[in-house]
């Protein structure tokens, strides 16, 4: 058998030094390895070969004994000439420790550092298992076991996978594959072995797993939109869905338990809706996993609010006859929007001017009577035959309101030059650029009669006659009241209301003004702050107030000036309101200062 040496020496040189006198000290011995070297790293050497172990030694102050040469701590041999070596033939693959002690004359001995060894058989064949899926192992799930085993030799008589101590699989070849079908829980251990054309068996490591029941996926689901969604607006979910011991498949969501979204194999997920119907709705999700089983989220639920979201700004609403239908300017689109709240439908109709600013309705004669923030016109729209005319007053003023007296057949037009009165069926303009100091009017046409207020130092109020198309200042009043924020005119009480505030609080008194003699009050009252939007119900039993503070809608008895009714609303801000006539649905359009976040919003009454 071949010798094999890892560093050959070939001379060996001992040093040997003069004795000290019988009286002093002795001093040990030195040993050390050549061969192998001794390091921090391990000597691999191959099975059935020889290793020759050699050793360097002296003592300083005397001669070397013997060096004796370790192995696994047992004394293997001891050597008593220089060189100092031992021949190791390995029989088994294994680790082995290499150890050294040197004696010398005076029977001091002294050891050497550790030296680590390998054996392995080169020569032997090897075998490795692999086993999928490697993580994750689920009940009823296959278990592929892969045994790949090598022969140096180049022949395999044999390899076998054990489960559990128990034969599954044996056969002739290098590569053995073995499916565990439909695996039950429990802890599995495995390993596979194989022997070659020498009859040398070499054993596989254990590998070890448990298989598991599965487990469902997870999932967290949220709602994400900060403000009451109404018709038009978009509602936003997402959803974060895990599982721990496989992958998503699927991730649906539900509206009202109607499937409207599907998405797959995603871990986080927006979705977005469209809502086009108000009322009540439940939002959930259902997450699958690979496996099939399932996880539902909790159930989410929000309102959508009665309405629309306009494109564009609305500057008056007012109820149609039809208790069903209100009509709309919308100015920036220059359309007469039909509002249909019970059904929330709208129609939309081109105007023949741009920049609508206000409207009057004659509910005798079912026409609206239109103006336009940069044209001296008068649209009129017959609700029946859905036909505009028009009636042109002036090519330089631009108008902010009008009101139409379907009684004495004419139309006032509020514009930035003044007053025009129209004869509402030839055209003809009767009276042009009457100017008049006032921050809020109301035309009373039964009794052609006009009312203005303005704020000096206390409220102005004035009443003037509009008989033979004239102003004719009868009556002023300035005993009263703050800074004025609105009017509104009851005809059937023969009153007018000026809505008055001293600023900053909200807090005023709000007087109603006899159309007959303005020095009589019809009454008064102060319990409701920040009013805005002033308006009456067309039987005139019901005042509407707005709080845009607190965003309330107020509705007020005509008599006494008690609340009858709170309906808290979404948005105050700048609101419209207008309520049908059977005062069963109200109307609000809204929108703040700063942007351009229009509501329309529908409020049952009933």
């Amino acid at each position: 058998m071949k010798n094999v040496f890892l560093l050959t020496v070939i001379a060996l040189i001992m040093l040997s030094g003069c004795k000290k006198n019988d009286d002093s000290l002795n001093q040990p011995p030195m040993v050390q390895f050549i061969n192998p070297l001794a390091t921090f790293a391990i000597t691999v050497v191959s099975i059935e070969d020889t290793l020759n172990i050699i050793a360097l030694a002296k003592d300083n102050d005397g001669e070397v004994n013997n060096v004796q040469f370790y192995l696994n701590g047992t004394l293997l041999a001891k050597d008593k000439e220089a060189p100092w070596s031992q021949n190791i033939l390995f029989k088994e693959e294994g680790d082995y420790v290499l150890g050294l002690t040197a004696t010398d004359n005076n029977m001091e001995t002294s050891d050497t550092v550790l030296n680590h060894l390998r054996v392995v058989d080169f020569n032997k064949a090897d075998i490795d298992i692999t086993i999928y899926p490697r993580y994750h192992k689920k009940e009823n799930d296959p278990v592929t076991i892969i045994a790949n085993s090598f022969s140096s030799l180049g022949k395999i008589l044999n390899t076998k996978i054990y489960i559990n101590d128990t034969i599954v699989a044996m056969d002739t070849v290098s590569y053995l594959e073995y499916i565990l079908e439909s695996a039950s829980t429990g802890s599995y251990e495995v390993y596979a072995e194989v022997e070659d054309e020498t009859g040398k068996l070499t054993k596989s490591r254990t590998e070890s797993f448990f298989v598991d029941k599965n487990k469902p996926p997870q999932i967290e689901f949220s709602l994400n939109n900060s403000n009451n969604p109404i018709p038009g607006s978009t509602v936003y979910a997402s959803a974060i869905v895990s599982d721990s011991d496989g992958e998503i498949d699927s991730v649906k969501l539900f509206l009202n338990d109607s499937l409207v979204k599907t998405t797959y194999s995603e871990y986080w997920i927006s979705f977005s809706l469209l809502m086009t119907k108000s009322g009540d709705y439940k939002l959930n999700a259902i997450a699958w996993d690979n496996d099939g089983d399932s996880v539902v989220s909790e159930d989410l639920f929000f309102s959508v609010q009665e309405g629309l979201l306009p494109n564009g700004l609305i500057t008056n609403i007012i109820p149609s006859t039809n208790d069903k239908e209100f009509f709309a300017l919308n100015k920036e689109n220059k359309k007469l929007m039909l509002l249909y709240p019970f059904e929330e439908s709208e129609r939309k109709i081109d105007l023949p001017y741009s920049l609508p600013i206000d409207m009057d309705y004659s509910p005798a004669e079912e026409k609206l009577f239109i103006v336009y923030e940069n044209y001296g016109v008068v649209s009129i729209w017959d609700r029946n035959t859905e036909e505009f005319t028009t009636k042109s007053f002036s090519s330089t003023a631009d108008a902010i309101s009008v009101v139409a007296d379907v009684i004495h057949r004419r139309i006032y037009v509020e514009t930035d030059k003044g007053f025009f009165i129209l004869n509402m069926d030839d055209g003809n303009v009767l009276n042009t650029d009457v100017t008049l100091e006032f921050d809020n009017y109301v035309i009373d046409p039964n009794k052609q009669l006009m009312f203005t207020a303005e704020y000096k130092y206390s409220l102005v109020v004035k009443k003037y006659s509009l008989i033979n198309d004239n102003f004719d200042l009868q009556q002023t009043r300035e005993d009263l009241g703050y800074v004025n924020s609105g009017m509104v005119l009851n005809e059937q009480k023969a009153y007018f209301l000026a809505i008055s505030t001293t600023g900053n609080d909200g807090n005023g008194t709000h007087y109603a003004f006899k159309t007959d003699n303005i020095y009589e009050l019809y009454g008064q009252f102060s319990n409701i702050d920040y009013p805005k939007s002033p308006a009456f119900t067309r039987d005139g039993e019901t005042l509407i107030l707005v709080d845009d503070f607190k965003d309330i809608l107020y509705m007020l008895n005509t008599e006494s000036f008690q609340v009858d009714r709170t309906i808290d609303i979404i948005d105050g801000s700048n609101a419209l309101v207008a309520i049908n006539n059977s005062k069963t649905k109200a109307v609000i359009f809204s929108h703040s200062t700063y942007n351009v976040d229009y509501k329309l919003l529908y409020y049952r009454l009933d």
